[in-house]
């Protein structure tokens, strides 16, 4: 498993003998949209954490990917690299996003094995 910070939750699932491994996530965020330092920090980024990602799921011969929220989608992007299925399981909302998530839609669909709208 795959957190963005340590805490109790690693200790916990590293208790229960669960392989857990900490890294810097690409989250995508509301001040993305009206940020030019936020977005420039987000691109120049995401290849690192991308590279960072791909290599631990070559290196655990990792199966299938979960990513447990829609705004973070390094493992999408991993994955696809990889050429492992991935799963998305959104907790968001983004009809507050707006004209944003008609840009993001398109994107979940290609980087997703498979699309269950609800």
């Amino acid at each position: 498993m795959v957190v963005p910070y340590p805490g109790p939750l690693v200790d916990k699932l590293r208790d229960y003998g669960i392989k857990t491994w900490v890294l810097e996530p690409i989250v995508l965020r509301k001040q993305l949209l009206g940020s030019y330092g936020v977005v420039v920090k987000f691109i120049f980024g995401m290849p690192r954490a991308v590279r960072a990602l791909r290599r631990l799921m070559r290196d655990e011969n990792v199966d299938l990917v979960h990513s447990n929220t829609g705004v973070v989608i390094g493992g999408a992007l991993a994955a696809r690299r990889c050429g492992l299925p991935h799963v998305w399981h959104f907790r968001e909302v983004f009809s507050d996003f707006g004209r944003a998530w008609r840009l993001y839609e398109p994107y979940v669909a290609r980087y997703s094995t498979r699309n269950d709208w609800i």
